[in-house]
C-alpha cells in the first residue's frame, strides 16, 4: 500500500516531540504537511473533505 504523505523518520519524530515537550506544549504535530493538513480539515467544508478522502483511498485500491 502507497501514501499520499511520506513517512517521517523515527529520530525526527522523536527530536521534535522532546523539543516541544521542553516548551510545555502537549499536542504536538510533527511535519509541516501534516500540520497544512490539519488545518485544511479545520476550515474545507465537510463534503470537500470527503470527496478528497474518498479520491485518495479509491487510488489505493487500483
Amino acid at each position: 500500500m502507497q501514501f499520499s504523505l511520506n513517512g517521517l523518520s523515527s529520530e525526527y519524530v522523536a527530536k521534535i516531540t522532546v523539543k516541544q515537550l521542553l516548551k510545555g506544549k502537549f499536542y504536538i504535530i510533527p511535519g509541516w504537511k501534516i500540520k497544512l493538513a490539519k488545518f485544511a480539515m479545520k476550515i474545507a467544508p465537510t463534503s470537500l473533505i470527503s470527496h478528497y478522502v474518498y479520491q485518495i483511498q479509491k487510488q489505493k485500491i487500483k
